[in-house]
């Protein structure tokens, strides 16, 4: 399999403000964030405060998930893993993302091997530091119309159930009938028999999806170090009632984002507004924004109010039962982790841009940020196809009519016709301008006979590409049928196709070749071709 890069201004996965970011413009400065390198890493790390006491409640904690998940920690990888991140010289890398049906879309093992690379890398290049990569479960996260499928050869699977709540506490029990249809996707054969093994052992009746993504993502990537954690935790979230409780008392990320905001405002697109409480109360199968009215905390229903006094002691002694929202959650995560990087997607860099200011007045360091590898995958096929039409991968990223004009060879037709149309206009303006002479209204005369004519031959040329396509109707559509693929409902593949039909063919190597391929400070697009 071979790997190249595209550059950014053939096609771009990201948007203004990331492309400014990550290219070091001025407002890289104003945003106080930093582009992710291994040198900054380095530097991080050594500046970066974590308490033995936190390392400890952290570790436990892990320990305590993972036994409830019925994985031992005590024993191989992830016992020495979780031994090195209880000592005082370690660091993480984190990614994170919502917990998708067995796994969503690609990118959400990409991310996590990026993570796994960054890290490999740093531990391999210096000593007395060690990088650990850990996976951030989005467990509290109540949307789970955005979970609960995944695609499949072009097969939509979905999990339809109405428990409410966060979707980390979903009991997996009504996944028996979407089991059995991945089931009958996946067909017989020896690696579809391991994966059905995998995904019922994940999702188990017994299991949450908390539980069942754990399980899955430990079995696909705990053997490469990879810690997983859920922050929906008690003991976790003491660590953060400190700063729930000047969030309440002072609405701090409320104003320093929308002040980030208004910096932002005028070039860039806003990803995530503030609002005065970004918080959540989780209660039975529910979780629902925390308002303030007039001094009054009430939940987004009015079924639960407190005043001020009354939500802080809360706070202090039920801190499980609030949930940070987008804008706090980042702050929650670099709270109890010893974290340096994190690795987002566009959309997730975006915002975490806005959070350095609040970060700031909170107290707590703001992470490096490293812009996820996006990768095309063009199998065996898709490459036979591009080669029959004479077209490279990177044709593939071409405008339609750039396309066309290159699979019809329609450019020297078109060159020779706007070569001609410049001559007999060119001829047109010589007659006009010796009939001037004669008679003045004549050259407009000529003139206006002249444009008659330019509008004649650019019919001609619209006649000539519409033949040309009709007579190589089967290439182009050969070409947007492969297109399609690529780019299924008009984005990356990476974004819609699930990584099961690429690991029934390729195994456990489909991972390591999108591994060997991860470059953490590359981020051009790169294809992948069989």
């Amino acid at each position: 399999m071979e790997s190249q890069r595209i550059e950014s201004n053939t096609y771009r996965t990201y948007n203004q403000l990331v492309e400014d970011f990550i290219t070091g413009q001025p407002i890289t400065k104003k945003l106080k964030a930093r582009v992710y390198s291994e040198a900054l890493a380095l530097q991080y790390a050594s500046q970066r405060e974590f308490t033995a006491e936190s390392r400890s409640i952290l570790v436990e904690a892990l320990k305590s998930q993972y036994a409830k998940a019925g994985i031992d920690s005590a024993n191989g990888i992830l016992s020495a893993q979780l031994g090195m991140l209880s000592k005082s010289a370690s660091y993480t890398i984190t990614t994170g993302h919502q917990l998708c049906l067995i796994t969503g879309p690609l990118y959400f093992p990409i991310k996590i091997l990026q993570i796994i690379k960054m890290c490999k890398n740093l531990n391999s290049a210096q000593e007395g530091k060690t990088f650990i990569p850990v996976f951030w479960m989005a467990s509290e996260d109540h949307d789970f119309d955005e979970v609960n499928h995944a695609h499949i050869f072009g097969k939509t699977l979905e999990w339809n159930d109405e428990q409410g709540g966060i979707v980390g506490d979903y009991n997996c029990e009504s996944l028996e009938t979407t089991l059995l249809e991945i089931k009958t996707i996946l067909g017989n054969s020896e690696r579809a028999d391991e994966l059905m093994a995998l995904f019922n052992e994940s999702y188990s009746s017994d299991a949450n999806l908390s539980i069942a993504t754990r399980r899955l993502v430990h079995a696909l990537f705990g053997h490469k170090g990879l810690i997983i954690l859920d922050a929906n935790d008690p003991e976790l979230k003491k660590a953060l009632s400190p700063y729930l409780l000047r969030e309440v008392a002072e609405q701090l990320s409320n104003t320093l984002v929308a002040q980030t905001n208004e910096l932002l405002t005028t070039d860039y697109k806003i990803q995530v507004n503030p609002r005065p409480i970004n918080l959540f109360y989780i209660s039975s199968n529910s979780r629902m924004r925390i308002d303030l009215d007039n001094k009054e905390f009430r939940t987004e229903n009015g079924s639960k109010t407190w005043q001020l006094d009354e939500i802080k002691a809360e706070i202090v002694e039920y801190p499980e039962r609030f949930s940070p929202n987008v804008i706090l959650r980042p702050l929650y995560q670099e709270i109890i982790l010893p974290n340096i990087a994190y690795v987002g997607g566009p959309g997730e860099i975006s915002y975490w841009l806005q959070l350095a200011a609040s970060f700031e007045g909170f107290g707590v360091q703001f992470p490096l940020l490293s812009l996820r590898n996006s990768f095309v995958w063009l199998d065996a096929a898709k490459m036979k196809k591009l080669n029959k039409l004479d077209l490279l991968p990177e044709d593939l990223f071409l405008s339609e009519p750039d396309v066309t004009m290159k699979l019809v060879n329609l450019e020297e037709d078109a060159n020779e016709i706007e070569a001609e149309t410049i001559s007999i206009m060119q001829s047109f303006e010589n007659i006009a301008q010796s009939f001037q002479k004669v008679d003045a209204s004549l050259k407009a005369y000529t003139l206006a006979e002249g444009r008659k004519t330019e509008k004649q031959l650019e019919e001609i040329k619209k006649r000539l590409i519409r033949a040309k396509k009709d007579k190589n109707r089967e290439q182009l559509d050969s070409y947007w049928n492969m297109h399609e693929k690529v780019f299924p409902k008009g984005n990356l593949h990476e974004r819609y196709d699930n990584f099961v039909p690429y690991y029934l063919k390729h195994g456990a190597v489909f991972f390591d070749t999108l591994s060997d391929a991860i470059d953490p400070v590359d981020t051009r697009l790169c294809v992948i071709s069989e």
